[in-house]
C-alpha cells in the first residue's frame, strides 16, 4: 500500500466519494466506502452492546461495587432498561434495515444454538421491546394485559386494566452474551476484508491519478464539529493522525 507523505491529515471519505465523477471506474470505490462505514458502525453497536450486557449482568448478580465504577451504584431496577438497550443495539447491528446503513448478516458465523439465540433476540426486539406485544415464546410473556370487570356488592360495576411487564430475563441475557463474541468476530473479519479491498482499489485508481487524489484536500474531516468540540476527543484524533488507536470508537462514551 502506498503512502502520502505530502498529504498528512484526516479526510472525509463520504464527502470525497459524493463528489467523485459518476463514472463506472469509481463505482466500486464508492460502494466500498459505504460498506466500510456500514460494517464499522455495526461493529461499534456490538461493542457498545457488549458493554451494557456485561454491566447488566454485573448489576443483576450483585457483583457491581461503588469502588469498581467510582460512582453511585446503579439500582437493580436499571437492569431491565440496560438489557433492553443492549438487545436493541444487537438487533440494529445484525438485523434491522435502514436507509442510512445496510444490514450486515452474521448468520453464517453462528452455530445452530447461536442461531436459535439470534432468532430469540430479534423476535424479542420486534415483538416486545421496539413494538408492543407478548414477545417470543418464553416461559412467561414479556407483556400481559387484562381488562377486568368488577361486579357485586353494593358498589357500582367498575372496569380495571391490570398489566404485567417483565423487566428482563436472565436466560435472554445469557443468550445475548453467548452470541456476542461470534458476532463481533464476524463483523471484525468483514471489516478487515473490506478495508483491504478498499486499499487495493484506492491504489489502483489513484497511483496514476495523483491530481484527482489531491482533491481530498477539499474534504478535511472536521473532527471538532463531529465530536461537538469535546476535549476528550483530542487524544483520539491524535491517535488517528499517527495511524494508531482503534479503527472505531464511540464519541458519546467519553
Amino acid at each position: 500500500m502506498f503512502a502520502f507523505p505530502e498529504m498528512p491529515g484526516l479526510y472525509d471519505l463520504n464527502a470525497f466519494a459524493a463528489r467523485l465523477p459518476d463514472r463506472s471506474e469509481f463505482r466500486k470505490l464508492k460502494g466500498l466506502i459505504r460498506q466500510i462505514g456500514s460494517v464499522g458502525s455495526a461493529l461499534e453497536d456490538i461493542r457498545e452492546c457488549q458493554h451494557y450486557a456485561d454491566l447488566g449482568r454485573l448489576i443483576d448478580s450483585g457483583a457491581v461495587t461503588a469502588k469498581r465504577f467510582d460512582q453511585p451504584l446503579p439500582p437493580v431496577e436499571l437492569v431491565g432498561p440496560i438489557m433492553s438497550w443492549a438487545i436493541v443495539l444487537y438487533a440494529r447491528a445484525t438485523h434491522s434495515e435502514s436507509r442510512s446503513r445496510r444490514t450486515e448478516s452474521v448468520l453464517d458465523a453462528l452455530n445452530e444454538e447461536q442461531r436459535a439465540s439470534h432468532k430469540l433476540l430479534i423476535d424479542l426486539r420486534n415483538g416486545a421491546l421496539a413494538h408492543f406485544g407478548p414477545g417470543p415464546d418464553l416461559s412467561s410473556p414479556w407483556s400481559k394485559d387484562a381488562t377486568v370487570l368488577r361486579v357485586g356488592g353494593t358498589q357500582k360495576i367498575k372496569i380495571y386494566t391490570p398489566v404485567r411487564r417483565q423487566r428482563h430475563s436472565r436466560a435472554v441475557n445469557e443468550a445475548l452474551r453467548s452470541n456476542l463474541p461470534a458476532v463481533k468476530d464476524a463483523l471484525a473479519a468483514l471489516r478487515r476484508r473490506r478495508d483491504e479491498r478498499f486499499y487495493d482499489e484506492f491504489e489502483r485508481l489513484f497511483r496514476p491519478n495523483w491530481r484527482i487524489l489531491k482533491s481530498l484536500d477539499r474534504y478535511p474531516f472536521d473532527w471538532e464539529s463531529f465530536f461537538d468540540r469535546h476535549p476528550d476527543a483530542v487524544s483520539l484524533v491524535q491517535a488517528m493522525m499517527t495511524g494508531e488507536g482503534p479503527d472505531g470508537f464511540i464519541g458519546e462514551l467519553f
